[in-house]
């Protein structure tokens, strides 16, 4: 059964990204054309920003957990492949540059495909960094020099568990 729960874990994440994704997408793109004027219009605004802040939030994500940080597995189903699987999607990145294309603006296409993958990367990057300052920050505040956040063999071998 665990299986089944972990479906439904990323199904729920998953639901709640797209949502996230749908309500978000509308206010992006007009404020980012109210506070850019001379931005083209065309361009995917709402997809772009998205996706790089999905990307910033799984680098994050992923710089906790493989610096040990004790985040339940049910919450790095529901958060990772889930949420932010659903709120950043390949084919909204692929369909933006299409119709750009399409509408006659070749090299804001091209562009926009370089861009998304050079500055995901660089979130991406950002965000796994900012998980290794926030031990650092949580060390020092704590007044040791590092804080032991590495699960036991017995709890990994509890999280690879299943029925």
């Amino acid at each position: 059964m665990q299986s089944l729960r972990n479906i439904a874990l990323v199904f729920a994440g998953g639901c709640c990204g797209t949502l996230a994704r749908a309500l978000l997408s509308a206010p992006i793109t007009s404020m980012t054309l109210t506070f850019f004027p001379h931005a083209a219009p065309h361009f995917p605004w709402d997809i772009f920003a998205i996706n790089l802040a999905g990307a910033l939030a799984l680098g994050l994500l992923y710089g906790l957990c493989e610096r040990g940080v004790a985040i339940p597995h049910d919450v790095r189903l529901a958060i990772g492949p889930g949420f932010l699987g659903a709120f950043t999607t390949f084919s909204s990145y692929i369909v933006g540059a299409d119709t750009l294309a399409r509408t006659g603006e070749p090299l804001l296409a091209a562009f926009y495909l370089v861009a998304s993958i050079a500055l995901g990367i660089g979130c991406a990057w950002a965000g796994y960094n900012a998980a290794g300052d926030l031990i650092r920050r949580r060390a020092a505040k704590a007044g040791v020099g590092r804080i032991d956040v590495v699960p036991t063999l017995e709890e990994e071998m509890e999280d690879e568990v299943v029925d």
